[in-house]
């Protein structure tokens, strides 16, 4: 039988310990290990949830999701497309040499007899004796040395535990590793050494760096960051007890015993040492039975935390189970007990991470070590949900009134015997779904549960649980709520709530509509995102009257995909009502939940009425843009539909294209009965929805939808003009069209972004000429493209232009208003040979200040309103009309345009990303293919500085550190931690250290990103603070940090360089974390949609419910560790900083993967 009193005798050894040593990592968290070995992550094996789960759909098992993971989380994405996190209270893994591996704190003694642990969370170093600090311990570069006051012999290694014996006469000092910190154990071995009035008042020197020590409320030690006062490392009060209960070979267990005569240890601090103050009457009672424990424990500090309380000692705090490995729960009535009467346990667990999320399923779980008898006893424990969190001060009486809400209970599996790993078939699970479910859609940042034995009346149901609990959700991003201008049904119109004469039907109509999801990072609409489409089915509804009929879920189809419901042959389906109003509305299924329904929040139903008296609809069809979910490449080229009369009294046909600003349109037939061809030249790729009405000469009409669905195409030839130097022919990208290039052409030059480009220096051989063949035909619809740099402004030049017989078929390029000034210029000639006039567009200034920038630029002519329309950077300059047609089909010129039969206009400058397209370039399309691609304007590796200057990769402005700001670099490789990348990073201590950059790189008013791999001191600061900014002279017009009161990464855009301006904020559901690695942070915004991303180990932000479209000039530099109100500086960053980086335009997904990467890469 195993009592409350008695543990099996592996862990059976308690000595009196002082756990006085405070350091500067994670201090305590008893011995665990994960739940499988973790493996070493490679640069190529960073996963991002979307990448996950490509490779789980793919491969049909889990996939772990390798950014996410922590030194206390693992996710993982599953083939259902769900995902499980497994989020555990205490460390099971850590970060050694710049890989993850298993938590494990046996000692090792290196070359120069340091005594340090293998794998902690904190980083520790023990005394090799003599005048050694007793435990060096430094976490995120905030270090404290606890001090033996007098030498220390050469200590006894053995596992965790140092031992120096006689410290003082019969007086051992233990020092057992943790894998978050440490304790620290004097050992009293008889009456005459309990007398030494050494022992009356024990002082310990202390030295701190970057930390300060203050006492607790608790009673204990607290060790902060000295600037933001966040905590680092605690110990609770102290506790001592003596061996009454153990017999002499039991002495290995250095915490103290239901049975034990215990006392709390009084502890004073200041600036320079602690004093523990041991309980006299304890340490010298005539029952007191030796050896007796003194014992500080110090452990780190992270949102997670475990706690139990006594009655027996409601006053007393015993915060991560004041050092043991579990702790007991249920009543301790035997005589070997002393005053402990019930214990209940509490855990702590962080919930940030599942913010907007449906859970599928959580429970949380805690292993369970032993019960009174040492079997399988299916015993029960119940679960409570606490309102209020666990601190070091958190006692019996402190909790008492939290004891009302219980949420589950389960029976208890059999024991480990006493082994604290995780084991699933030892551990007691309990159901939390509807409680994480209720903290994700809150946004509540942790749950605390409380644990308590289902029988306290009864000493038999005595068990003990380890500290080790877990919370294991899985989850899954609903798919979206069906949009109602996707929805419609056929015979009829779009999906409307009023009752019109389009609402009417003559039969059972199809009911459809569009479903999406974007679990997987699906592709958006110009190619980019994740390559596999969640899988959904339709759920459809009809409400009428009082009465309403769900269908069956729909088979599954790809998201983005049109889910059709034919009423009239639906299986089920009452006899539908004639005359009345029926509504409908859908929603969309994935593998494990359903989405919203169509009406949610502001949306309404849709409605028709089934009227059998109703005319037929039209019918239509069309060969260019066939219906369905087959996909057509169609934007930007001119497709027809062929409409049917329904009966021979029709009149009229009016249409509608995608419910669009221009209306619908109205079309007169000369002959009644006649049918109706139209044409259509979609703008956007994606779902299509034609709508047509026919209406016969009595007035009567009946309506029809149409849905399709159009691509983007490719560029008919497109050459990047990325070749390498020498190269003789720039090669186009389907390698079919290369084009011969001049003797007057160099390649690898600078480019507009990361990539090269040509450079052309304005003679008659700077050119590239393609094979005599048409891609483009420039009498029906095209567009050219290309990234241009000019030198010389006082000639006009050419960038690109296609061969006709004696004239270009259109010049792209710039036209000269004098030797240092001009225009950029899209031009058609009215005729092929010797032309009299051309049709041109002149827009924009170029000048000797701007002329060095790259720019954008398209042209682009749309044969349906013969417009020209002149691009630069996305934007539309101008629109002309062009007046006469002709083809010119024949070679690609880049570099020059033929004219008056002469090749002329030859490019002085850099030209890159050719593209010809033999269609028209719409818009939003000019938009994405001119947005200013990423180009670094600065970046800092922060390994060194000189002067207090850390340069700028390709000497640029370099950052000015200020006090308080400091490169670190480690000095013993193999002890001290890493730095964040590279061979250093930035260190910064809170209350004023920043680096500023002497220059600008960023123009706040155009598209930017900004970068850095960040370490906060903790893992929940208690103060703001600020990794980048950039100042104007009132505010900071981008800040991204931490904010303490969300707890949580964000980024803020302020819409006005004044104070109190307004701002819109986007915030991060990635719980930040002071682990080895740190977080890599990027803020992208995009001034011409008004979206703000903030990406957090490349996951992003919840998109934006309204645009920021207030960008401003801000007037200041990026400052690295602070912000600027009003001229002065606040909210400075406590921790490390690395890896910082500008870029002018918007990140893609592409960069944001790089960027996560834990290597430096100056290619990036």
């Amino acid at each position: 039988m195993y009592s409350p009193g008695r543990r099996l005798a592996v862990h059976l050894t308690v000595t009196a310990v002082i756990a006085a040593g405070l350091t500067g990592v994670s201090w305590l968290v008893p011995e665990t290990s994960a739940p499988a070995a973790a493996d070493p992550v490679g640069e190529t094996d960073l996963l991002t949830e979307a990448q996950a789960q490509d490779q789980a759909v793919e491969s049909g098992e889990a996939v772990e999701v390798t950014a996410l993971r922590t030194e206390r989380r693992e996710v993982t994405a599953n083939p259902d497309g769900s995902f499980t996190a497994t989020e555990f209270t205490a460390p099971v893994r850590t970060v050694v040499d710049g890989d993850w591996i298993d938590v494990d704190p046996t000692l090792q003694v290196h070359a120069d007899g340091t005594i340090a642990p293998v794998a902690t969370t904190i980083d520790m170093r023990f005394s090799s004796g003599g005048d050694q600090p007793l435990v060096t311990v430094n976490k995120n570069n905030r270090s404290v040395a606890l001090s033996w006051d007098g030498p220390l012999p050469t200590p006894t290694i053995a596992g965790p535990t140092a031992t120096y014996s006689e410290v003082l006469p019969d007086v051992d000092l233990e020092v057992t590793a943790l894998i978050d910190g440490f304790t620290h154990v004097l050992i009293v071995k008889n009456a005459q050494a309990a007398n030494n009035p050494a022992l009356a008042e024990i002082d310990m020197p202390i030295a701190v760096d970057g930390a300060r020590v203050r006492a607790s409320d608790s009673g204990g030690v607290e060790w902060v960051d000295s600037a933001s006062g966040s905590p680092l490392v605690m110990a609770d009060q102290p506790i001592m007890w003596d061996s009454r209960q153990f017999t002499s070979d039991e002495s290995n267990l250095r915490v103290a015993e239901e049975g034990a005569g215990r006392a709390p240890v009084s502890v004073t601090v200041d600036t320079d040492s602690v004093t523990l103050e041991p309980d006299q009457a304890l340490l010298t009672a005539p029952d007191t039975v030796y050896p007796v424990y003194i014992d500080p424990v110090y452990r780190d500090e992270y949102r997670s935390a475990w706690a139990m309380v006594d009655r027996g000692y409601p006053s007393q705090s015993y915060y991560k189970f004041a050092g043991a490995d579990d702790e007991g729960l249920g009543r301790c009535n035997f005589s070997d007990c002393n005053s402990s009467m019930i214990k209940r346990l509490l855990y702590k667990v962080s919930t940030s991470f599942y913010k907007g999320r449906t859970i599928l399923s959580a429970t949380f779980g805690a292993t369970l070590a032993h019960n009174y008898y040492g079997s399988d006893r299916a015993d029960r424990a119940d679960l409570y949900l606490s309102t209020t969190g666990i601190t070091s001060g958190t006692t019996w009486n402190s909790k008492v009134d939290q004891w009302n809400n219980k949420i589950a209970e389960a029976d208890t599996p059999a024991p480990s015997g006493g082994s604290c790993t995780y084991s699933t078939p030892h551990a007691t699970e309990w159901n939390v779904k509807t409680e994480v479910q209720a903290a994700a859609n809150s946004g509540k940042t942790s749950l605390t549960f409380g644990m308590r034995n289902a029988s306290e009346t009864d000493a038999t149901k005595w068990m003990r649980f380890c500290h080790n609990g877990h919370l294991r959700v899985t989850y899954n991003t609903p798919p979206e709520q069906a949009d109602t201008n996707d929805m419609g049904i056929t015979p009829g119109k779009a999906c409307t709530y009023a009752i019109g004469a389009d609402s009417y039907t003559n039969k059972p109509p199809t009911i459809f509509a569009t479903l999406k999801d974007d679990d997987h990072g699906d592709k958006n609409e110009w190619g980019s995102g994740g390559k596999v489409s969640e899988q959904l089915r339709a759920e459809f509804r009809l409400i009428w009257d009082d009465q309403e009929w769900t269908a069956p879920l729909s088979g599954a189809k790809a998201s983005g995909s049109q889910f059709q419901l034919d009423l009239a042959t639906a299986a089920g389906l009452p006899e539908l009502p004639h005359n009345t109003p029926i509504g409908w509305i859908v929603r969309a299924h994935d593998a494990n939940t359903a989405g919203p329904w169509s009406w949610a929040g502001d949306s309404s139903r849709c409605r028709f009425v089934i009227d059998p008296t109703t005319p037929d609809p039209p019918v239509v069809t069309s060969i260019d843009f066939p219906d369905g979910d087959a996909i057509t490449e169609g934007v930007g080229e001119i497709g027809s539909f062929d409409i049917t009369a329904p009966r021979a009294t029709t009149k009229s046909y009016i249409y509608d294209f995608n419910d669009d600003d221009a209306g619908p349109k109205t079309v007169e037939l000369d002959n009644l009965g006649d049918g109706l061809s139209i044409d259509f030249m979609p703008v956007v790729p994606g779902r299509q929805l034609l709508t047509v009405t026919a209406v016969d000469a009595n007035g009567l009409s009946s309506s029809t939808s149409y849905s399709f669905r159009v691509s983007v195409p490719a560029a008919a030839g497109r050459w990047g003009m990325t070749d390498s130097a020498g190269s003789l022919q720039a090669v186009d990208v389907d390698g079919t069209n290369p084009a011969m290039v001049g003797d007057g052409v160099d390649f690898a030059a600078e480019g507009p972004g990361v990539h090269t480009a040509a450079h052309f220096d304005g003679t008659p051989q700077a050119y590239a000429s393609t094979g005599n063949r048409s891609i483009a035909p420039t009498g029906e619809s095209f567009a050219a493209a290309a990234w241009v740099k000019i030198d010389d402004l006082s000639k006009d030049a050419t960038a690109v232009s296609v061969d006709g017989t004696g004239e270009a078929g259109f010049r792209l390029g710039y036209h000269s208003t004098s030797a240092t000034t001009g225009t950029w210029t899209f031009e058609i000639p009215d005729t092929d040979v010797s032309s009299f006039t051309t049709w041109r567009i002149i827009a924009g200034i170029v000048t000797e200040t701007n002329k060095n920038t790259w720019v954008h630029l398209i042209g682009s002519y749309n044969a349906f309103d013969n417009t020209m329309r002149l691009y630069l950077n996305g934007q539309l300059l101008a629109t002309a009309q062009r007046d006469s047609l002709w083809n010119g089909t024949n070679t690609v010129q880049i570099g020059r345009s033929l004219e008056n039969g002469r090749y002329r206009n030859n490019w002085t400058g850099s030209l890159a990303d050719i593209a010809i397209f033999d269609r028209y370039i719409v818009p939003a399309e000019a938009n994405h293919l001119g947005a200013v691609t990423p180009r670094r304007t600065g970046y800092w590796q922060l390994n060194a500085a000189a002067d207090g200057l850390s340069p700028e990769y390709l000497g640029g402005p370099n950052l000015q550190l200020s006090d308080g700001a400091s490169i670190y670099n480690p000095a013993d490789p193999v002890l001290d931690p890493f730095p964040l990348m590279g061979a250093g990073h930035l260190e910064l201590d809170g209350t004023g250290g920043c680096a500023i950059a002497a220059a600008p790189t960023v123009d706040t008013q155009t598209s930017f990103t900004l970068s850095a791999r960040v370490r906060p001191v903790s893992d929940a600061p208690e103060t703001d603070m600020v990794v980048l900014s950039i100042p104007g002279s009132n505010g900071s017009m981008v800040t991204v940090g931490y904010s303490a009161a969300s707890e949580s990464w964000q980024a803020s855009f302020t819409h006005a360089d004044a104070t109190g301006a307004a701002t819109t904020v986007v915030t991060s559901r990635i719980t930040p974390t002071a682990d080895g690695f740190g977080q890599a942070i990027a803020v992208v915004y995009n001034a011409y949609t008004g979206d703000i991303i903030l990406y957090v180990d490349g996951v992003a932000s919840e998109p934006l419910q309204d645009p920021y479209l207030d960008a401003w000039a801000a007037t200041g530099v990026v400052n690295v560790g602070q912000a600027v109100i009003n001229g002065s500086p606040t909210y400075h960053f406590s921790g490390a900083i690395d890896d910082v980086r500008t870029y002018s335009g918007v990140a893609n997904h592409v960069v944001i993967d790089a960027l996560k990467k834990r290597d430096e890469d100056p290619s990036i």
